[in-house]
């Protein structure tokens, strides 16, 4: 069931167009019925001419409502780009329009409305032929115009043998078997309870499914019901609207932002690494802070610059991939197919701001918006947008437009372009690269890596007359009209999945968009180059490199966990783990779990720092318990237990009775360590079963154990080799053929104190040659080793 989103400037008629087509008027709130003003989200449906039936979200048109016009774009298949003919383009028309086109909306519908106001037929072909060259160089070119009018209704089936016609070209949505549902409306039902809204992405919901709120919702949410346009249903399918009814949930617990996923197949994303597209209103500056719109969530957000894409191109295939006059935020598009299928752009599902009111009667609605009064759209306010004049009706004439600096910077603009930023200062210049080398180093951000600048560079290093390493000035921005490569650290966590569409904006003017690469990544080093290529190489590369590169980010994995972080159907994520595991790239351990060969490396070289740590702490110990190294691995115990064998195989450890120690590694003690070791080593001998209390250094008493030349029964209870196996022997001796024996009787068969009989019977049993039944102790599995 394809959705289909509305878009253009304010009171250009969106809404009574949509009422026009579905008999539904959007605007369920009383001060948006009052005011005729459009506010928040709207919803509808229809049937088309073909049988089709649709859903339709309208979106406020006004500049103060942008972030709820990002709120509906996000998961639409199809745009209903509205310009009325009265007027012709304005400046949230051309707003909207590169908000379509930062999402990389491909397939609309040009509803050129108010066509009854307007009766010279020559003012409606400028307005037309305004709107097609506007479409051009965006991913909306091409776009059929119908002319309509909502009043008298003329062109209205003209209107919808369009939009079927142009959802004719829209890809199924896909199944994945990973369903999400990004949270737009959460209200309560009387007899019903709690109600959430969204459109469901990349897989199915049923009736009885448990579900989680990300971020920072509930964790264990059961599906009471199911709806799609009204009307009940056991099963939704991707790409509808659908109510979702949950148990025992109540409604303060939800919000909009958040997405409905199976628990754990949704990460809440703290930083993003992206490929941006700068429009050309100004530079996006290093350090700057912005509104991160992915779906229709927002957040705030800082950017970090890691580099610019070199339009020429460079050797190892970092340049832009795009072609045509639309330099696009992506390599290609999921909805028409040529993305990588790692990599499809998925509907951003999920969305941050205010709950939209219930239509329940009697419930008030919404006076705010993020804590903003509503104000009418001619009121000042700090920080608002002033509508730009209306643009010429003139065919090619280009359109008036303001920019707006930093908040704190001062507008900069130059006598020939008054409305036009003054271009970006030399240091965010990139010189012209003269060599491969220093083509990386552009596109990072430096001529040399940081590593190479702290050991005076690599030989390949491009260097001055002095021989030392060339070291240009910081990338401080990525120019307008470019695209280049950021790490976005957020301030709260959002849900977001790698090749989610976002958009950025400052000050209520959209600067920038792109396509999410990595989620949650760590901070990286601006100066180091091999950042920006192992980004290239995540969005360029084949399925296998970007499912090591998400297995490298959540191992160790089983496979079901691995799969839920990455945008691929069956059958790839299959052949690519496949793949990986055959060429030795991965490893599948015992019970199933995942490991990058990479991985695997890192845990033996911090095994063999820990166990070098241990020996210099512990000179006089054999080995380090096995346990003790699972901490430095930082592994559950599970995880533990399975990549161990793993570890030690290659790693250069051994395997010992106390422990793990490495290879070669002996025990080192001084010269009166030695004589101590010997003398209470005598002393033990001499004792029997029976030995003496000796005050023995913890380090001592381990050598002498890890050594074999004693046991360390516990409770002060130390006994040599030789007297362990006799007693060990008398103890077996004592309870063959016989249904088991008390400690008293054990103990005199040792012939032994009480408190010396408890501590080696404990220790016997800990090595299964005995076993406790009830009162007394019967031979255990290891007495016949």
């Amino acid at each position: 069931m394809p959705t289909i989103g509305t878009a253009g400037h304010v009171d250009h008629g969106k809404s009574a167009l949509v009422e026009a087509l579905t008999g539904t008027h959007p605007d369920r709130l009383r001060e948006e019925q009052e005011r005729g003003l459009t506010i928040e989200l709207g919803f509808a449906w229809c049937t088309l001419p073909s049988g089709r039936e649709v859903s339709i979200v309208d979106v406020p048109g006004h500049v103060r409502f942008v972030r709820h016009m990002l709120a509906g774009a996000g998961a639409i298949d199809l745009a209903l780009f509205v310009v009325a003919a009265d007027e012709g383009v304005m400046p949230q028309t051309r707003e909207h329009l590169e908000i379509l086109d930062l999402l990389d909306i491909r397939h609309a519908v040009v509803a050129l409305t108010k066509c009854d106001l307007v009766d010279d037929p020559d003012w409606l072909d400028l307005v037309e032929e305004e709107v097609r060259l506007l479409l051009e160089p965006t991913t909306l070119r091409g776009a059929p115009i119908v002319r309509v009018s909502a009043h008298t209704h003329a062109g209205l089936d003209d209107l919808r043998a369009a939009i079927d016609t142009a959802l004719d070209a829209v890809p199924p949505p896909r199944d994945i078997g990973r369903p999400r549902l990004g949270i737009d409306r959460v209200f309560t039902m009387s007899g019903f309870g709690t109600v959430v809204t969204g459109t469901l992405l990349d897989g199915r919901l049923h009736v009885g499914d448990t579900l989680e709120a990300v971020p920072g919702g509930p964790a264990a949410a059961r599906v009471r019901g199911l709806q799609s346009h009204r009307r009940d249903t056991a099963e939704a399918l991707p790409g509808t609207r659908t109510a979702v009814n949950l148990a025992g949930i109540d409604r303060d617990d939800l919000r909009r932002g958040q997405v409905l996923a199976p628990p754990g197949r949704i990460p809440a994303a703290r930083t993003l690494d992206a490929r941006v597209r700068v429009l050309d209103h100004r530079p996006l500056r290093h350090n700057l802070r912005v509104a991160l719109h992915i779906g229709s969530d927002e957040v705030q957000a800082r950017v970090r610059v890691l580099g610019v894409i070199d339009e020429r191109g460079d050797p190892d295939g970092v340049e832009s991939s795009t072609s045509g006059s639309h330099p696009g935020p992506s390599t290609g598009s999921g909805r028409t197919g040529d993305t990588p299928p790692l990599l499809e752009p998925v509907h951003p599902s999920s969305v941050r701001g205010e709950p939209t009111r219930s239509s329940v009667p009697g419930e008030p609605p919404p006076s705010s918006v993020r804590g903003e009064p509503v104000e009418p759209p001619g009121t000042p306010s700090a920080g608002s947008n002033r509508p730009a004049p209306p643009s010429s009706s003139v065919p090619g004439d280009p359109p008036p437009s303001s920019v707006r600096g930093e908040p704190g910077e001062p507008h900069r603009a130059t006598p020939e372009s008054p409305n036009r930023a003054a271009p970006p200062p030399p240091s965010v210049r990139p010189e012209t690269p003269q060599s491969t080398v220093e083509a990386h180093a552009v596109i990072a951000g430096r001529a040399s890596s940081t590593a190479g600048s702290r050991r005076g560079g690599s030989p390949g290093s491009p260097r001055t007359d002095d021989g030392s390493p060339v070291r240009p000035p910081t990338l401080d921005a990525i120019p307008p009209d470019a695209e280049g490569w950021v790490q976005l650290v957020l301030t709260e966590p959002v849900a977001a999945v790698p090749g989610e569409l976002f958009v950025l904006r400052v000050s209520d003017e959209t600067i920038a968009g792109g396509r999410i690469i990595e989620v949650n990544a760590p901070r990286h080093r601006r100066t180091d180059p091999a950042t920006v290529e192992r980004l290239a190489a995540r969005a360029e590369g084949t399925p296998e490199s970007r499912l090591l590169a998400a297995l490298e980010r959540a191992e160790p994995c089983l496979p079901p966990a691995l799969r839920a972080t990455v945008e691929v159907d069956a059958a790839t994520f299959d052949a690519a783990l496949a793949s990986l595991l055959e060429q030795g790239d991965a490893r599948a351990l015992e019970g199933g779990l995942l490991l990058s060969a990479a991985g695997l490396a890192r845990l033996q070289d911090r095994a063999r720092r820990a166990l070098h740590a241990y020996h210099e702490a512990h000179p006089l110990r054999v080995a380090m318990p096995r346990e003790e190294l699972r901490v430095p691995l930082a592994l559950e115990q599970r995880e533990y237990a399975a990549i161990l064998p793993a570890v030690v195989a290659g790693a250069a450890i051994e395997e010992r009775p106390a422990g793990l120690a490495l290879a070669g590694w002996e025990p080192r003690p001084t010269a009166a360590q030695r004589r101590a070791a010997d003398d209470a080593t005598r002393a033990l001998e001499a004792g029997g079963v029976a030995p003496p209390r000796l005050d023995l250094d913890a380090e001592l008493l381990a050598y002498l154990a890890g050594s074999g030349r004693v046991v360390d029964c516990g409770d002060g209870v130390v006994l040599a080799a030789p007297a362990f196996e006799t007693a060990r022997t008398a103890v077996i001796g004592a309870l063959r053929g016989r249904e088991g024996a008390t400690l008293a009787e054990l103990r005199d068969a040792l012939g032994t104190n009480r408190r010396a009989a408890q501590a080696i019977l404990e220790t016997m049993d800990r090595l299964g040659v005995t076993r406790r039944e009830g009162e007394g102790r019967v031979l255990g599995p290891a007495a016949s080793a």
